[in-house]
């Protein structure tokens, strides 16, 4: 088992983060409850979709995101 299931706080501040890679992080990072997206300048609508649709992890898990 991955390691990357226990990871609660992750920090991607200024990082080119894509739809496909909050997909990633979503699938292997079930237990992150803090996310820093700021100054991530490919961040979109989509992507918070992804974060906070109905039967993903995230969704319950996730208390704090960081979109500035």
């Amino acid at each position: 088992r991955s390691k990357l299931r226990n990871v609660e706080n992750l920090c991607l501040a200024g990082l080119d983060i894509t739809d496909m890679s909050l997909k990633l992080i979503i699938k292997h990072m079930p237990s992150l409850s803090q996310l820093d997206l700021s100054y991530c300048n490919h961040i979109t609508d989509q992507s918070v979709n992804i974060l906070t649709a109905a039967g993903t992890t995230t969704r319950d898990s996730l208390t704090h995101i960081n979109l500035s």
